[in-house]
């Protein structure tokens, strides 16, 4: 038993997965609240707008953990040339490192995307095991693109990866 504990928890790699499906009958990922809009039930999908810049959610980070990757499905409703960027903690005091989710080109196409991005977990802050996340959608710090520009958020799906002892030893080898 003591064997398959370590072999488990210590030598074989590990992902962890999470889904946060805003909108369903238990989201409570986003916060403050009263930066996102009440659910907005349709037949597919129910979903929740941003509406104001800064939107945090947390993700736990088990411990030896070296990469996060996140996915988010939403609506493209940006105005042209604004952008739609991810945020995580990297310091103790409140300082984000960020990594841009989308920038649209042309008009808002008013279709459901997914955009994906990742971090290198050694370079973040992590408290009491967990990851402050940020969504930043700088053109609704502007009260007047509140109801006209709103972000709809369907999902998010966070997958954490934690290297097994036998690939870190490995990957140590090929950088020497």
């Amino acid at each position: 038993i003591i064997g398959y504990l370590i072999i488990i928890n210590f030598l074989i790699p590990q992902e962890f997965n999470y889904f946060y499906d805003i909108g369903s009958e238990n989201d409570n990922y986003l916060n403050p609240k009263h930066r996102i809009s009440e659910k907005i039930v349709e037949d597919n999908p129910n979903y929740r707008n941003l509406i104001s810049a800064l939107v945090y959610f947390n993700v736990p980070i088990a411990r030896g953990s070296n990469l996060i990757k996140v996915q988010v499905r939403f609506k493209d409703n940006f105005p042209e040339r604004k952008k739609f960027v991810l945020g995580a903690r990297d310091q103790e005091k409140w300082h984000y490192k960020w990594n841009t989710l989308y920038q649209p080109i042309d008009k808002a196409t008013n279709e459901w995307l997914i955009a994906k991005t990742e971090f290198n977990i050694e370079d973040l802050y992590i408290k009491e095991n967990k990851l402050s996340v940020v969504f930043n959608v700088p053109h609704l710090s502007q009260e007047s693109n509140f109801s006209n520009y709103a972000i709809p958020i369907d999902w998010i799906s966070i997958t954490v990866y934690k290297p097994g002892l036998l690939e870190e030893f490995n990957l140590r080898d090929y950088t020497k």
